[in-house]
């Protein structure tokens, strides 16, 4: 994969994943996986997802994100989804992970959020 799953910014212990590829479908898994994997490995677990760039995730995508929400929890951590398209949240309602994963508006929601 010729660029990263997501781009990494830290606001104290915070750290903001944002979702680098317009359509995140099954080709991208194996890199998305690995790089958030070793993010989680290497200590951040409270953590924002930002989608902002994001406008379609695919079924594979989806799995691999409740994987890591599993692991960020297994450590005492948190994720919260920020910046959602309507397309996503569609998606997201119809297999009821919306009720799984903690989805605000906005990355200082998020990140107000995870330092409370």
């Amino acid at each position: 994969m010729p660029e990263e799953a997501f781009t990494l910014e830290k606001d104290g212990n915070v750290t903001t994943l944002t979702l680098t590829f317009k359509n995140f479908i099954h080709d991208d898994n194996e890199a998305f996986m690995k790089a958030f994997e070793k993010v989680i490995d290497e200590g951040h677990t409270a953590i924002v997802m930002d989608a902002s760039q994001t406008f379609y995730i695919s079924s594979l995508i989806l799995a691999s994100m409740v994987y890591m929400l599993k692991k960020i929890r297994e450590k005492g951590g948190k994720l919260v989804l920020c910046n959602v398209k309507d397309r996503v949240k569609e998606v997201m309602g119809m297999t009821n992970l919306d009720k799984v994963f903690d989805i605000v508006a906005t990355k200082e929601e998020a990140i107000a959020q995870l330092k409370k």
